[in-house]
């Protein structure tokens, strides 16, 4: 409601008085989303003492969702082939942070400038 009356203020703005009751409307406004996003911070906090503190069924499937959300299950290699398995998929990283972290000797100061 508003957000419907401060963009109606908006479009119609022509005098020193609707621009000030359009302050007046965005400092409502902003306040009431303050509180709102604390309302839904409390909220999440009340849960999480209810249900997460405890090793719970709750935690538990949060945390199971979140691991298989997370888990990579294959890989490209550099050659364009992709792979599931563990070690292959370990060595990809290994290799492709080593290339990413090495120092380049070929790289000089003006061919990167």
């Amino acid at each position: 409601m508003k957000q419907n009356q401060l963009q109606q203020l908006q479009d119609s703005i022509g005098t020193r008085e609707d621009v000030r009751r359009e302050r007046v409307y965005r400092e409502e406004l902003e306040e009431l989303l303050n509180s709102k996003e604390l309302m839904w911070a409390q909220k999440a906090r009340t849960n999480w003492f209810l249900h997460g503190d405890r090793n719970t069924r709750y935690f538990q499937t949060v945390v199971r969702q979140r691991r298989s959300k997370n888990r990579i299950l294959q890989l490209k290699d550099d050659h364009g082939h992709f792979t599931d398995n563990h070690k292959e998929i370990e060595q990809i990283f290994l290799d492709s942070f080593k290339r990413s972290y090495s120092c380049n000797s070929n790289l000089t100061v003006e061919s990167i400038i």
